[in-house]
């Protein structure tokens, strides 16, 4: 069995140079606790003024309508006459449903780029 050590613990603590104090300075035993609420709190400020900041832009988003594209060329594109009257009967029919439930409806001719998802097509038409 090896003999005890008889060294005293080792002490943590920084001592002031002379004459500037007489304290002894001990490292916080509560840092990582405070360091802990510290951050929690940041973030929290962080989120609150993040949610602030996009208030004017809720508000702006909620006040627009929804947007679809009728590209009305593509539907009539190789259609009889007698077809092509029809389908603009019904496609009229459907921009007016769409605008009824607060969707702007545009003419593809009057738009210049506009992203695919925007474009109304068969498939959604036919709901």
């Amino acid at each position: 069995m090896p003999p005890e050590s008889t060294a005293p613990a080792p002490d943590n603590s920084v001592r002031l140079p002379e004459g500037t104090a007489s304290a002894v300075v001990r490292p916080a035993d509560g840092a990582p606790w405070v360091t802990g609420l510290l951050v929690v709190v940041a973030l929290g400020a962080g989120y609150l003024g993040a949610w602030f900041a996009m208030d004017p832009m809720r508000s702006e988003l909620q006040t627009r309508p929804p947007v679809v594209v009728l590209d009305m060329a593509t539907v009539l594109h190789g259609l009889s006459p007698e077809d092509a009257d029809r389908e603009i009967a019904r496609q009229r029919e459907i921009a007016t449903r769409l605008a009824d439930s607060g969707i702007l409806v545009l003419d593809a001719q009057a738009i210049i780029a506009a992203p695919r998802a925007l474009y109304l097509t068969r498939e959604m038409d036919e709901r």
